[in-house]
């Protein structure tokens, strides 16, 4: 169940000046929640996020990390499993890509971690804005679950558009209202994706690089010995 309630529609917009033509404004985003809680305030964010999909931003959420397997080199060859070809896919389709963290014990958790493993030798990161968010009770908390988020998608070739710690107090929570600091976080990180060159140009204007230097995507018959690859 959502502790959010809105008391009325925030009014948002993406500056139009980085798109030249209006029949592609719309930029589609993906959201997702590193946590698995029911009552998450992350999985709130990204509820939040969606609801603010409006003619300029469409926001899907991916909420199947919960049936993703651990990661393991040996079963990742084609077909991919389900959820995770699943994963990829809508990564791949989207034009940006909206995080938001708990943080557990200064670190992401497992169930990100193991989703972001999945995405190192597809490649769908490479080139792809992403945004950070962490509700925590104060905004000193999440600095390190963010950071080690953001260290772990710069090592798969995304770029960071914004990252940022959203405070949500208990208090809040009991309340079910929704702060209007809350709304404009998540509205700054939309605008943040929406409006960044890379997804203005869309998803197919990020070529893969070829393996002569690093290839996000190699075959099961060719592997690429450079920064990007895994090692058992």
């Amino acid at each position: 169940m959502s502790w959010f309630r809105l008391t009325a529609r925030p009014t948002w917009r993406v500056r139009h000046s980085v798109v030249s033509n209006p029949a592609d404004m719309r930029r589609n985003i993906l959201a997702l929640s590193g946590s698995l809680h029911s009552s998450s305030a992350n999985s709130a964010l990204v509820r939040l996020a969606s609801s603010l999909s409006d003619a300029l931003v469409s926001v899907d959420i991916f909420d199947k990390l919960n049936q993703l397997p651990y990661f393991n080199p040996e079963i990742d060859v084609e077909p991919a499993p389900q959820a995770v070809a699943e994963l990829r896919a809508a990564i791949q389709a989207a034009d940006g890509l909206l995080i938001a963290t708990p943080e557990y014990a200064h670190e992401m958790p497992g169930v990100l971690k193991n989703a972001l493993d999945w995405l190192v030798g597809s490649g769908e990161l490479y080139g792809k804005p992403v945004a950070v968010l962490s509700a925590a009770p104060s905004a000193e908390r999440g600095e390190y679950a963010r950071r080690a988020l953001q260290q772990t998608l710069a090592a798969q070739g995304s770029r960071l558009v914004l990252s940022a710690t959203v405070a949500v107090t208990p208090a809040a929570r009991r309340s079910g209202e929704t702060a209007p600091e809350t709304v404009q976080a998540v509205a700054a990180a939309l605008s943040a994706l929406a409006t960044s060159e890379s997804a203005a140009l869309g998803p197919l204007a990020r070529p893969w690089l070829s393996c002569d230097s690093w290839s996000p995507r190699p075959t099961t018959t060719q592997r690429c010995g450079s920064i990007g690859t895994r090692s058992a």
